[in-house]
Formats: structure tokens, C-alpha cells, sequence
């Protein structure tokens, strides 16, 4: 990229960088359709760092990167590239990844030098190129995560609530006991979870501007969440497709109450409440080897998968020392 420029993101750059988005996603069809709120949105979250490789004024690639927290013992760093369709091949990508990847180990080195570093990104199964670009930069292919779809023309039969539960719709004073519950959920058995800080889950969730708490539920076993479903929608999806769709963000269930089938049955409500306010579809991912039979159950509510993702990490002892 000797002949390009780098810099940050700049509100200005929102249309560009939705463009470029929209003609990736012609070619690639990973499904993901952002709108420009959306973008804007996220360009505003304060742990998000941009790069914006431009050829003069022209936008050709943008890359992110996220740092997450620490988790098994690492600290996690998120990153992600696109490249507009009309200028790869050149190596954009390439380098423009190994400079996420520098980036990421410099954040890692400052907020903690005591834990290793691990980079994370993501590829399509099948898209070769991006697989290309991920290795090249030193990451290696790990768990796939699958995204599963399903119509809610007609949605399955709702299976009964357990006895000893019931069903609350979300309401603001849920949201830091919602954020504890996830974490309790997830923590300890769901390889790379990274529990979620206050701050950082209304930024990046119930405070999202696509957050729908009017389709998001918690089951309750006296006054305590032992379930829940958080629902998003997505307006760019909309607006590509032309149909609603209700995509289920996070759906867990607390250790102590798995086994009951708790979590069918709050999916379930949740999909038929999603069909009567208008949706079309729902959509969602998991991880294809999920040690909770979530992938069961979500084939139960009526998903199939749709596409497969592979995680791929860079990992590095010590984040003072260079990757390569």
C-alpha cells in the first residue's frame, strides 16, 4: 500500500464506506447488509479503531479493530477487512490485515502485558481469498460457527414452559441483570466468550439503535433470569431485501436450569411474538460444536443453517514482541 494513504475513519466517510460495503457484499454473499446508521453508529463506539486506505479521495478498503477482553487467559483483539471488489487483487487486503494485526498487538501490550495476545478474525467457508489473507498474516483456522435462518410465515408450535417458570418482556431496569445472566451463561464452557462489561454491553447491545426489546425475553424462575432471547434487527438487511428479518443475538440459559427445556420454549415464544409484530424471518449463529445442544434446539424452533464461518486466531506469548 506504499503508494495509498491510511487514516482513521471520519463521519464523513460513512456513505463511502456503506458503498463499499453493499459492493462487497454483491460478490461475496455473506448475507450481511449494514446500513448506513448502522455504520455510523458503530464509528462512534470508543474501543472501535478504523482504517481507511484511500487511493486520493477514493475509498477502497476499510479495516476495524475491536479489543475484547481477556478470556481463557488471553487478551482477545477483534479485526476485520474489506477491500472493494474493484481494486483486490492487489494486495490491499494483505497488508492492510498485517497492520490490524500490528495494531491489535500494540493495544494488547498496552492494556495487558501480563497475558498473551490472541487476533482474532473470520472467513466464510469457501471464500478462499479472505482464507489466503487470514493465513498469510500468521492466523490459523479454529471452531466454525454456523448462521441459521428460518421463515416465520408459519413458525413451529410453541413447546409448553416448563412448569415453575414464566415470561417477561424486556424492560430497562432487566438490562444489568440480563448482562450478569449472559455472562453466567456463557462463562466457563463457550470457547473465546468474553464476559461482557456494563459499559460495554449497552453500547454494543441493549443501547444499540437496533435492539428490539420489544421482541426480546427473559424467563423467570421466582425473580431471577434463568433464560433469555435478545433480538436485533437490522434496517440495512431490510432495505436490501425488502423483508423484515429478527435476528436472535443471544439466547441462553443459566447452568442450573438446562435440561428442561426452558430454552425451546422461550425461543419459541419469542419467534411467534417476532411473526404477530411483522418480521418474515429469523436468523442467528452458533457455534457448530456448542456443548449445550443449543444447535438442537434452534433445528426444533425450525432453523437451518444458511452459511458457515471459520474462526481463525493469531495467538502470540507476549504482546511485546512481534508476530512474525
Amino acid at each position: 500500500m506504499d503508494d495509498l494513504s491510511t487514516r482513521p475513519l471520519v463521519p464523513s466517510d460513512v456513505p463511502g464506506w456503506a458503498a463499499l460495503l453493499r459492493d462487497a457484499e454483491a460478490v461475496d454473499a455473506t448475507g450481511r447488509h449494514v446500513s448506513a446508521a448502522d455504520l455510523a453508529e458503530e464509528l462512534g463506539h470508543d474501543d472501535l479503531e478504523t482504517f481507511a486506505v484511500l487511493d486520493g479521495d477514493r475509498l477502497l478498503a476499510v479495516g476495524t479493530v475491536l479489543p475484547r477482553g481477556e478470556t481463557e487467559g488471553e487478551l482477545a483483539v477483534e479485526v476485520a477487512a474489506t477491500v472493494a471488489p474493484a481494486h483486490r487483487g492487489r494486495g490491499i487486503g494483505t497488508a492492510l490485515t498485517r497492520r490490524l494485526v500490528d495494531r491489535s498487538l500494540q493495544l494488547a501490550a498496552e492494556r495487558r502485558p501480563d497475558l498473551p495476545a490472541r487476533v482474532n478474525g473470520a472467513a466464510r467457508a469457501g471464500d478462499t481469498a479472505q482464507e489466503g489473507v487470514l493465513t498469510a498474516v500468521g492466523m490459523r483456522p479454529g471452531r466454525s460457527t454456523l448462521l441459521m435462518r428460518t421463515s416465520l410465515a408459519h413458525p413451529a408450535p410453541v413447546p409448553p414452559l416448563p412448569a415453575g417458570y414464566r415470561v417477561r418482556g424486556y424492560d430497562a431496569p432487566l438490562d444489568e441483570p440480563l448482562r450478569q445472566a449472559h455472562n453466567l451463561a456463557f462463562g466457563g464452557h463457550h470457547p473465546g466468550f468474553t464476559p461482557w462489561a456494563a459499559d460495554v454491553w449497552r453500547e454494543w447491545v441493549t443501547g444499540s439503535r437496533s435492539f428490539r426489546g420489544d421482541v426480546s425475553f427473559v424467563a423467570l424462575a421466582g425473580e431471577r433470569i434463568a433464560g433469555y432471547v435478545v433480538t436485533h434487527e437490522h434496517d440495512g438487511h431490510t432495505a436490501a431485501t425488502g423483508r423484515r428479518e429478527a435476528h436472535v443475538a443471544r439466547v441462553g440459559t443459566l447452568p442450573e436450569h438446562r435440561g428442561r427445556g426452558l430454552a425451546g420454549a422461550l425461543l419459541g415464544h419469542t419467534l411467534h411474538a417476532c411473526a404477530a409484530a411483522g418480521y418474515h424471518e429469523a436468523s442467528l449463529h452458533v457455534d457448530a460444536e456448542n456443548p449445550t445442544g443449543a444447535l438442537g434446539v434452534y433445528r426444533r424452533a425450525g432453523f437451518e443453517p444458511a452459511a458457515t464461518w471459520t474462526s481463525y486466531a493469531l495467538r502470540v506469548a507476549s504482546t511485546t514482541t512481534s508476530a512474525r
